[in-house]
């Protein structure tokens, strides 16, 4: 193909400056290169075109080129560079390699654009141009899936309101109105309707009235619905919102939300949809929710199948572009890979695949590590489309294998730790265990594997060495350095002729991971085991994974040692959060009830769990959930809680943290303060400190520097600013730091300079100065106990989980609806699906109960009692006082997902063994959101 030449420019520029700097060509030169002729696509202005469907009817007869699939290993804030390595590949097969390739990559949201990810058109000198159109609204298929999504929900509320308000003949005279000479006729789609129904007659007058009513009402249940509207940015005050509150919809009101237009189902079909036939019949048989009967509605039981495939007939099409170096691009679809396959459209593959022929190149993205985006890629996409990869690229760096190695956390926003940065071999081996079940799990599909090492300026030969070395052993094809981020095509020479060798050599046996008709526990352990599970266990309420390795973080998901949801786990956990939705008995009503699970049996081996990336062993664990609901850093706590917290100290401080603390970069960086024991004899300085309660206290440590330091923070607010007090610091052995303060200021962010802090440190003289010893260091670097030389012992944390931040906004009682609904979305990944009801005793820790109907309940209102599940049995019991207390029996019954018909008819005042009968009989239906 003829190139475009790059002058690249050493430091690399910002991406919008390279992308700037290079005028792209007319988009029907791309075009001609691949024998497109005028005919076969739709301008889109000078630099995009729409690809039009017949031309694969054009090229049956051509046999397909290499088939490749680029996925990463377990994805980390550091970014690996799946995009950039993608595009990379591309430029070096067409701009120096002589072959002929085209990349197919997804549509980017504007979710992620305007987020802290940004754009998803590759980076430095490996990009797709012009950049802002391929991020911003490119040829409008978002848009026409948004539109589309949305008239599908638009239809489902405007069924049910005239359902409501029309007569069985009134609806079926609006669905088969007859024509001038007053005939009527069913349409194709009608049909499907009634086949689905049974009723073989194919004339509207003949139906029954009974026929009439069953055609005519789809009778939704509003509480099935799962079709919700979607937008294209993200807008978290839309995630839940009340519709039909109109006049002219009075009493139809429900709860809904809106999603990010790319969740779409309808992304999904545009991805795996073969034709537009496919479409339409994939968009017809999407499911938005049941009938009050349990029958599954469908976008075809509404009547508008045709018009989301009418709205879709453009979006249908794959969006030709290019990429610096003038090599072709196929953009097309955009699911995310956690709530559907992640990857880029069957249609743009075949196309391309032919349009390269024999001897050409097809390079695909799969969303996410490999674990995730190439599993779907290959069991989801590669069995619908008939397509089958002769090689998949696992991209690495050195940088995120350090992470994986038990580096420091890594935060957005924030400068890198400089273990980063400078050379760490022992680090980095112990990070390609990550890379190495990468490697084992894309083998098995039959496929060759090439690692590319994405390097940066800091990675150094040896560690470098040890990456390479590490892949080969695990099975890789090759393994091989890429600088296409620096050096655009030039840069990826080497890992093009490595692709071009892996593709010829492939054998052609290609491997699903499961048939497609196994059972679901089938596919469950299939995936579970190529994932490094020894074994599955199945209970009602959770699906349990056991591991044994223990030689890779946890966050990389693939091998933890003994990972078992116990009882003790649900003890420690934020449990349940069940809210009832409005109903006749309580009109009202508006309840949020969150409960703890009580009466849990132990566990004696270690355990590792994780929420949100953050790590804690099981004593560590015990420290944390001591210190949940104690207010002030430690002024709140009661002797209890004092005495809690002491022994859960004793045993971290007993057992194996990191040995020498003071030598480990995981003691660098800024720590968050969440409890002190604050004597009365702690020095000025500190008790200024840990005497400001309404604001956060932090602690920086930087040893491994020319000018060690520590420091101590008072962050008021991101607003307003912090007041930074600074000692020099010395390393007296492997966990004592003694340190003397020597300068402070206060950083307004109103305030363009600093303002001295009013202390004389030289007159403090030793009280300027003193010793911090570590006690404990965790593993994974993100839990410290410390002791002064005043006597005082602090517990500080880089990252706090959302458990500990929701149970902290729920002590001090305010925003905790809001807590809740952020500690959900946070914890997408656990509650997707079904979630049970489980037996046992629950202990009510908050309820935002208003008042109701039930005069028992508002009389409770505000008491925190228990709630005990057994057996289809429900019962709550709240202590009043004086030994009094309410208790209410009753049953449940499951009626849909997550959502469970209660009735309680049995109510007594307790008084020791006594009761005395209170007549009640309420109903009400309660939904669990949450368990784990």
């Amino acid at each position: 193909m003829n190139a475009t030449t790059l002058r690249v420019l050493s430091p690399v520029p910002t991406d919008i400056d390279i992308a700037n700097s290079v005028e792209p060509h007319h988009i029907s030169v791309i075009a001609r290169k691949l024998n497109l002729n005028p005919n076969h696509y739709d301008l889109y202005g000078k630099y995009k075109a729409k690809v039009l469907l017949p031309v694969i009817d054009e090229l049956k007869g051509t046999k397909d080129g290499f088939y490749v699939v680029v996925g990463g290993i377990t994805p980390t804030p550091l970014g690996e560079g799946k995009s950039t390595t993608t595009v990379g590949l591309c430029q070096a097969l067409g701009a120096f390699l002589d072959k002929k390739v085209i990349t197919t990559l997804r549509q980017p949201s504007q979710g992620p654009t305007f987020g802290i990810k940004g754009g998803a058109a590759g980076g430095g000198y490996s990009q797709v141009i012009p950049m802002d159109e391929f991020n911003l609204h490119l040829t409008g298929d978002i848009h026409a899936i948004t539109a589309a999504n949305n008239l599908l929900a638009a239809a489902i509320d405007t069924r049910m309101f005239h359902e409501s308000t029309q007569s069985d003949n009134a609806l079926f005279n609006r669905l088969c109105a007859p024509n001038k000479k007053g005939n009527r006729r069913f349409n194709d789609v009608m049909h499907k309707r009634l086949k689905k129904l049974g009723i073989t007659k194919l004339k509207p007058e003949d139906l029954t009235l009974e026929e009439v009513k069953r055609f005519a009402r789809l009778d939704i249940d509003p509480e099935t619905i799962t079709w919700r509207r979607v937008m294209d940015v993200s807008d978290r005050f839309l995630r839940k919102i009340t519709v039909g509150q109109g006049l002219d919809e009075k009493g139809l009101a429900r709860e809904t939300g809106f999603d990010i237009s790319v969740a779409s189902e309808i992304m999904a079909v545009l991805a795996l949809t073969t034709s537009l036939a496919d479409m339409r019949h994939r968009l017809g048989k999407m499911v938005i929710g049941n009938s009050r009967d349990g029958e599954p509605v469908t976008a075809d039981d509404l009547g508008v199948g045709g018009a989301l495939s009418v709205l879709m007939k453009d979006a249908i099409n794959p969006t030709l572009m290019q990429t610096l170096e003038g090599t072709p691009v196929f953009v097309h679809a955009g699911p995310f890979a956690n709530i559907a396959h992640g990857s880029s459209s069957i249609i743009a593959d075949k196309i391309a695949l032919k349009l390269v022929g024999p001897g050409g190149f097809v390079v695909t993205e799969a969303g996410f590590g490999s674990d995730i985006g190439i599993e779907k890629f290959m069991n989801i996409k590669c069995r619908y489309s008939g397509l089958r990869p002769q090689c998949a690229i696992i991209v690495a760096t050195i940088r995120a294998l350090k992470m994986h190695g038990g580096g420091p956390p890594v935060i957005a926003g924030k400068p890198l730790d400089p273990i980063y940065v400078t050379e760490n071999v022992a680090l980095v081996e112990a990070g390609c265990t990550n890379l190495a079940r990468h490697i084992r799990c894309t083998k098995a599909y039959g496929v060759n594997v090439v690692v590319a090492i994405n390097q940066f300026s800091t990675d150094t030969d040896a560690e470098i060495a040890v990456v390479r070395s590490a892949a080969l052993a695990a099975g890789a094809y090759d393994a091989v350095l890429c600088t296409h981020h620096a050096h655009g095509g030039k840069g990826a020479i080497n890992l093009g002729i490595a692709v071009q060798k892996a593709c010829e050599s492939a054998t052609g046996s290609f491997n699903f991971l499961y048939p497609l008709d196994a059972s679901i526990e089938d596919k469950i352990e299939a995936i579970a085991t190529s994932y490094g599970a020894c074994g599955v266990e199945y209970s009602k309420q959770s699906v349990i994974l056991r591991f044994v390795s223990y030689k890779c973080r946890i966050n990389c998901g693939l091998s933890v040692k003994s990972v078992e949801k116990t009882e003790k786990e649900f003890a420690k956990t934020l449990s349940l959060r069940i809210r009832p939705p409005s109903v006749i008995a309580f009109p009202t009503s508006y309840r949020h009830h969150l409960l703890r699970r009580v009466l849990c049996s132990a566990v004696e081996e270690e355990q590792i769990q994780q929420s949100d990336g953050v790590l804690f062993s099981d004593a560590e664990n015990s420290l944390i959930s001591s210190l949940i609901g104690i207010q002030g850093r430690g002024r709140s706590a009661s002797a209890e809680q004092l005495k809690a917290v002491e022994q859960a100290v004793d045993i971290l401080e007993t057992a194996k943290g990191i040995p020498d603390p003071t030598s480990s970069s995981l003691i660098e960086g800024r720590w968050q303060l969440i409890f002190t024991t604050r004597p009365g004899s702690a020095s000025p300085i500190q008790r200024t400190f840990v005497g400001v309660d309404l604001f956060s206290v932090f602690q920086e440590i930087y040893l491994q520097t020319n000018d060690p330091r520590v420091s101590n923070i008072v962050k008021f607010s991101d607003a307003i600013g912090e007041l930074k007090v600074e000692a020099a610091a010395t390393v007296k052995d492997g966990k004592r730091i003694l340190f003397r303060f020597d300068k402070a200021a206060f950083s307004f962010k109103f305030l363009p300079f600093k303002v001295p802090y009013p202390v004389p440190f030289r007159l403090l003289g030793d009280e300027a100065k003193g010793w911090l010893d570590t006690t404990y260091l965790s593993k994974s670097g993100n839990l410290r106990i410390s002791r002064g030389n005043k006597g005082t012992t602090f517990v500080l944390q880089k990252q706090t989980e959302p458990r500990q931040r929701l149970l902290s906004v729920i002590s001090s009682g305010s925003s905790v609806i809001q807590a809740i609904d952020e500690f959900i979305s946070v914890n997408q990944n656990v509650t997707k699906g079904e979630q049970q009801l489980i037996d046992g005793e629950w202990q009510m820790i908050w309820s935002s109960q208003m008042e109701t109907d039930s005069w028992i309940e508002n009389a409770a209102n505000g008491l925190m009692g228990s709630q005990i599940v057994k057996n289809g049995k429900l019962k709550f019991l709240v202590d009043i006082l004086f030994g009094f207390k309410f208790s209410m029996n009753g049953t449940y019954e499951k009626s849909s997902t997550n959502l469970y018909d209660v009735t309680m008819d049995d109510g007594a005042i307790v008084v020791g063994p006594y009761g005395i009968p209170v007549e009640l009989v309420t109903k009400f239906k309660m939904e669990v959101l949450y368990v784990f």
